[in-house]
């Protein structure tokens, strides 16, 4: 079975300034879930924005941060 990433060929950095932007923005996506749920959904941001987030979360694991 192959990775559907396709083939890695060198491993992914766990510092620097991509890192710094996935987690900056994984932390704004939190916030932001936070309110949305303490004050109500409209048009189904949440779901919209927890997609965002789970997005980042994967990425912070493929880089080892997670």
């Amino acid at each position: 079975m192959t990775d559907p990433a396709g083939p890695v060929s060198s491993p992914m950095p766990v510092s620097g300034p991509l890192c710094d932007w996935i987690d900056s923005q994984a932390n704004v996506l939190g916030l932001w879930l936070d309110r949305l749920i303490a004050e109500g959904d409209p048009g189904d941001l949440i779901s919209m924005v927890h997609r965002q987030q789970a997005w980042l979360e994967l990425l912070r694991a493929r880089m080892g941060r997670g």
